[in-house]
């Protein structure tokens, strides 16, 4: 048998040649021969899998055993669609757009699509009659079931993609192939949702602590913290994650970075998670810390424990009338369908949307007695409880390892030098790629990727395929970041800074609805730019693209303001009355996102001290002459004060 994407199966001859079958299957695995017949398991798209009996001779197939007894009209089941989706490299999926002719979507309206992630994490799943996906694409609901970097099936370097780069090769390809299909017009961005279980699991929790692509998630026994599976995982697998991410104890920070348990703090989205209460592989304290995690943050969560192993939970995800609990956690249950509430990855601020139910966060009447329902928090009923929820959160973000008051020293490198603070010498790296040359001696203790470095090492920055961790001590790290214009810096993070020691509070203005204001967006012409200036740019500006001027009222007058874009939100950088007196003196930054219509709303409760009012050590946009208001905005953050009370950086 061999593989490219789909199976064939291929007969030796005596001669030594062979010769393919010609059989309706893309999936094939061998179970048994005799007597000119093999036993095969296998199916396709458009073929049900099943046990089927195949006579070599006659080349006829005779169904066995199938895995569905009986299937709902032909109509409603989806058509397969296999797709490669290139960006910085080629990733490999099966594409099930919503199917149904008797139901029409709204005019004007793209699809919401959920990615499915297999487990393993080094297997592959192939194109079938798939009746969970036909419960979504029958309903309106698209299906991308992806083969990242690492599963099998596409020859060695594609599989090998994954070898160290578990958590971040995954993530990536995922986040790809939806953006892909948003990007090419066929999916609402908006409304992207995230689904897998076991290794499948853990790329959907790191996919949502460290992207802001996707509105949900659904995880399935997932790995959550990297340490606690390669301590507690069952014997056949105890070494594998050494491959995945690398040997402990020397690989112990990366694996304590990787972790999504970790990264709780980027997360705001709902999340549903699912535990078989007796699985081997993944323990159950693995979905029940994050679930502690979830309501710590109060980030809306459902966690649904099953009696047995991850059979009981996959029995439930079979079920149809099981999943229709969990439809709706592909609408538009992020931040977008949560008015006033901030996503803290990318700061959109959710905007009404009563077509659609509350997510994963809520529950439904009728529960299933092998199910125990625990720790599900609701969604904040007011807006200002969800304010107050994203101001601790808030503070709780600024003092992580890598949060704004951990980064102690931003340094560009444009010749061979030392950097402040930490050993080593560094330099731009001779092949002229992105990145940064170090040559360090084994006593400085530098390791990059686990390693100790006892030499000279290339490294690279944290946007590349590959971003290279580098860690000094164990509170302080590093990241290399690469500039607008093609430079390179090392910024250099401590856990235990004295900015985080002295941190007291984020001062901000109490809660005020009068501060919610409506607008209109505009759209300009593709490529528009224009012209930011940044606290360390000695004047020069930079050009950022603009898609859009927002219009607002406020006292009688009329504001046309600009905003540039950042992931999928507008970023706005503003100044007012405030600015330098009651609030910090630069500016301060509010994200949004317009509506279909052109409506936008500007949530100044949400307006954010930037990074900058922190650390010395960023580089931050200033606001633009007409972003300059008159008026003071006295709504959102003000100050970064320290335990005194007293302004933290002056």
């Amino acid at each position: 048998m061999s593989t490219l994407g789909s199976d064939r199966l291929e007969l030796l001859e005596p001669d030594g040649s062979a010769r393919v079958l010609d059989l309706p299957l893309t999936t094939i695995e061998l179970a048994d021969a005799a007597d000119g017949r093999l036993l095969l398991d296998g199916g396709s798209a458009a073929l049900v899998g099943g046990l089927r009996e195949l006579d070599l001779e006659s080349g006829r197939l005779r169904d066995l055993r199938l895995d569905y007894d009986a299937l709902p009209d032909e109509s409603l089941l989806p058509l397969a669609e296999e797709r490669t989706f290139a960006r910085e490299r080629d990733v490999h999926a099966i594409v099930y757009p919503p199917r149904n002719p008797s139901q029409t979507a709204p005019q004007g309206e793209l699809p919401p699509y959920v990615a499915f992630v297999h487990g393993g994490p080094t297997t592959r799943t192939s194109a079938s009659v798939n009746l969970v996906f036909a419960y979504y694409t029958s309903r309106g609901i698209g299906v991308v079931d992806v083969n990242y970097g690492g599963s099998t099936g596409y020859g060695r370097q594609y599989r090998e993609r994954l070898r160290g780069q578990w958590g971040i090769v995954d993530v990536e390809d995922v986040v790809t192939a939806v953006t892909g299909l948003a990007d090419a017009g066929l999916a609402d961005p908006a409304r992207l949702g995230i689904e897998g279980g076991s290794a499948g699991g853990w790329t959907v929790l790191s996919a949502l602590t460290r992207t802001d692509v996707f509105a949900c998630g659904v995880s399935l026994y997932g790995v959550a913290d990297l340490t606690a599976l390669a301590e507690d995982t069952h014997d056949f697998e105890a070494r594998y994650t050494d491959g995945l991410v690398g040997p402990l104890p020397e690989a112990q920070a990366v694996y304590d970075e990787r972790s999504p348990l970790n990264h709780i703090d980027g997360l705001d989205c709902p999340v549903l998670l699912l535990q078989g209460l007796d699985d081997p592989v993944v323990p159950p304290a693995q979905s029940e810390r994050f679930r502690d995690g979830l309501v710590a943050k109060g980030i809306p969560h459902a966690y649904i424990a099953f009696p047995g192993s991850p059979t009981a939970s996959a029995r439930w995800r079979r079920g149809s009338g099981r999943v229709r609990r969990r439809c709706p956690s592909t609408g538009r249950c992020s931040a977008s369908s949560r008015p006033g509430f901030r996503c803290s990855s990318c700061g959109v601020l959710g905007r009404p949307n009563n077509a659609v139910s509350s997510g994963v966060a809520s529950r439904t009447s009728g529960k299933d007695d092998r199910m125990t329902d625990t720790s599900t928090v609701q969604a904040p009923a007011t807006p200002e409880e969800r304010w107050s929820r994203f101001r601790s959160r808030r503070a709780e973000a600024v003092v992580q390892p890598r949060g704004f008051l951990a980064l102690v020293n931003t340094q560009w490198i444009d010749s061979e030098q030392p950097i402040w603070g930490v050993p080593g010498v560094w330099a731009p790296r001779p092949d002229g790629e992105p990145g940064l040359q170090l040559t360090a001696a084994a006593a400085d203790g530098i390791t990059v990727d686990g390693s100790v470095v006892d030499g000279t090492v290339l490294l690279s920055p944290k946007n590349s395929e590959t971003p290279s961790d580098i860690a000094f001590d164990e509170h302080t790290t590093g990241t290399i970041i690469t500039g607008h214009d093609g430079g390179n810096a090392l910024r250099v993070w401590d856990s235990e800074s004295e900015p985080i020691a002295n941190f007291g509070s984020i001062d901000a203005f109490p809660y005020d609805p009068s501060w919610v204001v409506s607008g209109t967006f505009t759209p300009n012409p593709e490529g528009t730019t224009a012209g930011f200036a940044h606290i360390k740019d000695e004047g020069e500006a930079r050009e950022m693209v603009i898609p859009g001027s927002i219009r607002f009222e406020h006292d009688g007058v009329e504001y046309d303001i600009l905003a540039f874009k950042e992931g999928r939100a507008l970023q706005l950088v503003f100044a007012d009355a405030t600015s330098g007196d009651s609030t910090y003196s630069v500016g301060r930054f509010l994200f949004t996102a317009p509506n279909p219509d052109g409506s936008i709303t500007l949530d100044f409760n949400n307006a954010l001290l930037p990074p900058c009012a922190f650390s010395y050590n960023f580089n931050c946009p200033m606001p633009p002459k007409q972003n300059r208001f008159p008026f003071p905005v006295e709504a959102g953050e003000k100050n970064v004060l320290a335990k005194d009370g007293s302004l933290l950086n002056h």
